[in-house]
């Protein structure tokens, strides 16, 4: 194709050499701009769904204060009204006493009010019999405030224990790949048929479908149980900080991870492929950051099933991998 002077002439025109720097600085600004603009709109959509996570979680707190209020007030009623049965039926046996008394009481002094003459004629020994005084209170009488209310916050607090549910792994969404999707606790992941719009963030993973704990580890020992049950495919192990989350590096230890496969019914490592038959259910993940080893157990025995020995130098996070499946994987 022919160009014409003037065209040519705009192309080598020295202002043109400096404005083509200054549009790909441009486009990169509007880039950054952009995912400055993501960050914003997800980070407000984290905050919607945390204040509404809380919001559940305080209700539940408060419907289960109310009710163990309500429950602690009746306990107090019941044993009010226990008692008070028991003194009205002793005061009932009293009334009946004290009535028999003061027949017997009136009887006499009618009689005393006779003429003496009268009297020794009349006189007949009344049929009467001394009645058995009422007994003294005896204990158990009032209520029992120190069962009542003794270390009533603690046992509150104890009884709501088992209605919440701990986990020693808490998922960091922020590292989670746009394929995985977490519970709304934290604790589970599975997998999405469509990426999820996220922003693209220094933490998250993007091309390898991982998500990391949010707790990381650099001393110490530290133990957590991750349930695969029938699960066809997954990955879990533990990951150095620095571990590349944009691109692909070879899983080995060498690039700081060290997990345990489970693919095609075979269990893998970084060491190759184990002789192990029986299906697991659950696996626990033993990091000992000081000695440097990663230990994968079947925990319904202890059993082992493989373990790492290295050298730690930064800290370690737990990470988890799954495929797409009809369930989850929880821990």
């Amino acid at each position: 194709p022919t160009h014409s002077p003037t065209c040519e002439s705009r192309l080598d025109h020295p202002l043109h050499t400096e404005l083509q720097p200054l549009l790909k600085h441009r486009a990169e600004a509007e880039s950054v701009q952009q995912l400055y603009k993501n960050l914003l709109q997800h980070s407000e959509k984290q905050a919607s769904v945390c204040e509404a996570h809380i919001k559940a979680e305080f209700r539940r707190f408060r419907r289960f204060l109310q009710e163990e209020e309500e429950l602690r007030l009746r306990a107090v009623m019941k044993e009010q009204s226990r008692q008070a049965r028991t003194v009205s039926t002793k005061l009932g046996r009293i009334r009946d006493t004290l009535a028999s008394v003061e027949r017997s009481i009136q009887e006499l002094q009618t009689q005393l009010q006779r003429t003496q003459e009268d009297f020794i004629f009349s006189y007949k020994p009344a049929q009467t019999h001394s009645p058995q005084l009422p007994p003294q209170p005896g204990p158990g009488l009032l209520l029992n405030q120190a069962e009542l209310l003794g270390n009533l916050a603690f046992r509150v607090w104890r009884k709501m224990g088992k209605i919440v549910q701990s986990s020693p792994v808490i998922l960091d969404p922020n590292t989670a790949h746009p394929d995985l999707r977490l519970s709304e606790d934290l604790t589970r992941l599975g997998r999405v048929d469509s990426p999820l719009d996220l922003p693209d963030n220094p933490e998250r993973f993007s091309k390898h479908v991982r998500v990391l704990g949010s707790e990381g580890f650099s001393s110490g020992t530290h133990v957590w149980d991750v349930e695969v049950g029938d699960h066809p495919h997954w990955r879990i192990g533990v990951m150095k900080e620095s571990f590349d989350r944009k691109g692909e590096p070879d899983p080995i230890p060498e690039n700081g991870i060290w997990f345990l496969l489970l693919h095609d019914n075979k269990y893998v490592t970084a060491n190759g492929t184990l002789n192990i038959r029986k299906r697991v259910q659950k696996v626990s993940v033993q990091l000992n950051y000081d000695k440097g080893t990663v230990s994968f157990y079947d925990p319904s025995g202890m059993y082992p099933i493989h373990t790492y020995k290295d050298s730690f130098t930064e800290k370690l996070f737990p990470f988890f991998y799954v495929a797409r499946s009809n369930s989850d994987l929880p821990f």
